[in-house]
C-alpha cells in the first residue's frame, strides 16, 4: 500500500496512451461516430469487397472502443488505488510525528523529577499539580508527590 511505484507506472501508462491517441488524431468520440456509421453502411450493397473493408474497420473500430474501456477503468482504478495510498501516507505521518499517552506520561513525570529537583517542594507541588490537572486530568502526580513519592 506504501509502494507508489506501480501506481505511478499505471498512469504513466495511462497518459502516455492518451497522448500517442491524440497525437494521431484519434478520440473516443470519433470512435463512438465511426462506430455509428459503420453500423449505418453495414447493411448497404452486398459486394463482398466493401463487406471484407467493413468487417476489418468494424474489428478496428470495436478493438479501440474496448480499449477506451480499459484505458477509462483503469485510470479511474488507479485513481482510487492512489487516493487509498494517500490516505495511507496520511495516516503514517500522522503516527510517525503523534506521541502516545504512556510516553506522554514519562515525558511528563521526567519534567516533575525537574522541577522537583529545581524549585521549592511548595512550588513544585503547585506546578506539578498543575500540569497534573489542566494536561493529564488526572492529578495523580500531585497526589503521589503529596504523598512523598
Amino acid at each position: 500500500m506504501m509502494d507508489l511505484r506501480e501506481t505511478m507506472a499505471l498512469l504513466d501508462v495511462v497518459v502516455q496512451k492518451a497522448a500517442e491517441r491524440a497525437g494521431q488524431n484519434d478520440a473516443p468520440e470519433f470512435r463512438k461516430r465511426a462506430l455509428e456509421i459503420f453500423g449505418e453502411l453495414s447493411w448497404a450493397e452486398d459486394d463482398l469487397e466493401r463487406d471484407a473493408i467493413l468487417e476489418r474497420l468494424g474489428d478496428l473500430l470495436k478493438v479501440g472502443a474496448a480499449e477506451d474501456k480499459a484505458l477509462k477503468s483503469l485510470a479511474e482504478n488507479t485513481e482510487r488505488l492512489a487516493k487509498r495510498q494517500e490516505r495511507a501516507w496520511d495516516i503514517k505521518l500522522s503516527a510517525a510525528h503523534a506521541i502516545n499517552a504512556r510516553d506522554m506520561v514519562t515525558v511528563l513525570m521526567r519534567f516533575a523529577d525537574i522541577v522537583l529537583e529545581e524549585a521549592p517542594k511548595d512550588a513544585a507541588g503547585r506546578i506539578i499539580n498543575r500540569i497534573d490537572s489542566e494536561i493529564l486530568g488526572s492529578g495523580q502526580t500531585a497526589n503521589r508527590l503529596a504523598a512523598g513519592q
